[in-house]
């Protein structure tokens, strides 16, 4: 028997940065240096560079869509990072009913495994000493993103920056509002949804986050519930199927304070008109049964 120590390998890959020297080299071989990124790394990396941490949750098998979202952010500006998203179709029915307590869940692990991909990157974020974080999904286009170093100066939680909120909030004179209520009625009113896939993430945010979810499980729509988590929505303001999902979602979880967050005047990142890969993975799933 060897007598070399066992090592547990981590379960899931950690974030990989995203950069020239990562990439293989002529001779098929990578560069010597690590590619795995820790919150400490992350932190002295963007501190000492004056750049954002931007994440970009990316399926495994979506390289090309990770390289074409990281190439549209200055690498002067952001630290760019890829963390690989879970694949929903892979989790056993008995863990979606134990983190939801809802027995569709199983029908729905797509949603789950968004959900549980963002929430490893607000791990991250929570554990970092960079002020704020730029979280994005792989599919998100970026229209009007420029230095965004005057985010410093605001004391925030979360911030969404995406076509879906910050188009509908009515006042594109401010750079942040924090009109939730008429963003809502907006995206209710056009049909879509409120959409995770632009936003902004302080670790004070990330960490609040976290342990909300912790402590109202894991059911839903990860960009829903963090819709519920900013704002109260009253019965009269229930308008369409968001509005009315959020009302329902209050009903379930704790009654907290509403997160310090905003939507951005204008949108930094719009989201293309194709189906879900939550969908596929869905049906990925119900494959599986």
């Amino acid at each position: 028997m060897s007598s070399k120590p066992f090592c547990r390998r981590p379960r899931f890959p950690l974030p990989r940065k995203y950069d020239s020297l990562s990439r293989p080299t002529s001779a098929g071989k990578s560069p010597p240096q690590s590619r795995r990124i820790f919150a400490n790394q992350i932190s002295e990396r963007s501190k000492s560079m004056e750049k954002t941490p931007a994440f970009i949750i990316s399926l495994p098998e979506d390289g090309a869509s990770f390289a074409a979202t990281a190439s549209q952010l200055s690498n002067t500006t952001y630290e760019i990072y890829r963390l690989p998203a879970l694949p929903g179709s892979a989790l056993p029915d008995c863990v979606c009913m134990k983190l939801t307590r809802d027995p569709h869940s199983k029908f729905n692990k797509g949603a789950l495994g968004c959900m549980l991909s963002h929430i490893r990157v607000w791990e991250q974020i929570a554990k970092s000493n960079a002020p704020y974080a730029l979280v994005l999904e792989d599919d998100a286009k970026n229209i009007a993103l420029q230095n965004t170093s005057w985010l410093r100066e605001l004391n925030f939680d979360l911030i969404f920056c995406n076509d879906r909120m910050a188009t509908n909030t009515g006042d594109k004179s401010l750079a942040v509002n924090n009109n939730f209520i008429g963003a809502l009625k907006a995206v209710d009113t056009h049909g879509h949804s409120v959409g995770a896939d632009a936003y902004f993430l302080s670790p004070k945010g990330a960490a609040k986050l976290i342990e909300r979810f912790a402590e109202d499980l894991y059911f839903g729509h990860v960009d829903v519930r963090m819709a519920a988590y900013c704002v109260n929505v009253c019965k009269d303001d229930a308008i369409g199927n968001v509005t009315a999902e959020i009302n329902q979602i209050h009903a379930i979880i704790k009654s907290r304070d509403p997160l310090d967050a905003y939507i951005t005047g204008e949108p930094l990142f719009s989201h293309p008109s194709r189906e879900s890969r939550r969908i596929y993975q869905d049906i990925a799933g119900k494959a599986r049964l």
